[in-house]
């Protein structure tokens, strides 16, 4: 059997989660680009940007592949009121380990910066993994 990649995976994730309707996750893509004018080469006659300088986007450097939020009923001796509580989801593929690279460091700093918050965040290989995972962190 092969493992599923982790886009797939990331992709059955939304799938997933998406029929919850208590549940919204959207892509956090991170990284970084370049802009600037347009013109033509002279040599190749090719696009090329002048007048550049980078554009990051994302929230930042290590934040979660699904960010999103949990809609939580509270309890009728706390008023009755809705809250949303932060998800985020660091997706990996199939038969992963922690590995300690900076990458992997950075991803770790962000979940546990996020759970000390409060957030429902964590790492996962599997969409049904992702699903129990936070339904286990609301209902225990």
């Amino acid at each position: 059997m092969t493992k599923k990649s982790e886009r797939k995976i990331q992709s059955d994730t939304m799938i997933r989660l998406s029929k919850d309707k208590d549940i919204r996750i959207f892509r956090n893509n991170v990284g970084q680009a370049w802009q600037g004018k347009r013109a033509k080469s002279a040599n190749t006659n090719r696009p090329v940007l002048i007048d550049i300088h980078p554009v990051n986007f994302g929230l930042c450097v290590g934040s979660s592949d699904l960010i999103g939020i949990h809609t939580i009923e509270i309890t009728p001796d706390m008023v009755g009121r809705k809250v949303g509580v932060m998800v985020c989801i660091e997706e990996k593929k199939e038969g992963w380990k922690y590995s300690g690279s900076v990458h992997e460091k950075n991803q770790l700093h962000f979940i546990e910066k996020m759970m000390k918050m409060g957030a429902i965040a964590f790492f996962s290989t599997s969409a049904e993994n992702a699903y129990k995972t936070i339904k286990n962190w609301i209902f225990g």
